[in-house]
């Protein structure tokens, strides 16, 4: 899973809690989390780049969780780039098309991935009417989501709870020690 987006000057900001990790980095740490299933994983390796002031620019990371499940994962908040998501399994593939975290559709291929032997299938998702945002098809089943369960009275989402997004968080907690990043708060 990649995510690269320049990101303006008040995002590199560790006196405001402000770093890529945390701004983008968290979207691909947390569809990995969710990938499988919540599960906190074994080892988490990190390289990065800092700029003057400590605060990460880009980070590769390798989420290893047990059974010899892994996740790689990049964002950068210096450059534009993929923004795409892969899931591979031993009879196929599930590829997430660019703005992963707001997809307008998916592709499964079951099968060899070899050309000739795959058999793909296009999910696309309808945008319906009444959400102008670019990408929404899939955000706007979230939003409705939060919506419903906002009505409903309840304080977290039986889809994702709060204990789900603290996992995450401490997975980025331990990537941030390992690579030194502190913010002012700490």
């Amino acid at each position: 899973m990649n995510f690269g987006e320049i990101l303006i000057d008040n995002r590199f900001d560790l006196s405001k809690g402000e770093d890529p990790m945390i701004d983008i980095g968290y979207y691909v740490i947390g569809l990995a989390m969710y990938a499988f299933d919540d599960e906190m994983p074994a080892n988490q390796e990190i390289a990065c780049e800092k700029n003057s002031d400590g605060c990460d620019l880009w980070g590769n990371i390798t989420l290893k969780f047990k059974e010899g499940k892994h996740a790689h994962l990049y964002y950068n908040g210096t450059m534009r780039g993929s923004t795409a998501a892969y899931f591979a399994f031993e009879k196929g593939l599930i590829e997430i098309d660019s703005f992963f975290w707001c997809p307008e559709g998916f592709t499964l291929i079951r099968g060899e991935v070899e050309e000739g032997k795959k058999k793909e299938f296009d999910f696309k998702m309808k945008d319906d009417e009444g959400y102008n945002l670019n990408n929404c098809a899939g955000l706007h089943y979230e939003a409705d989501h939060v919506f419903d369960q906002i009505n409903e009275g309840a304080t977290q989402s039986p889809i994702h709870p709060l204990n789900n997004t603290m996992q995450t968080l401490g997975v980025i907690e331990k990537l941030r020690n390992k690579i030194g990043v502190k913010f002012q708060q700490e």
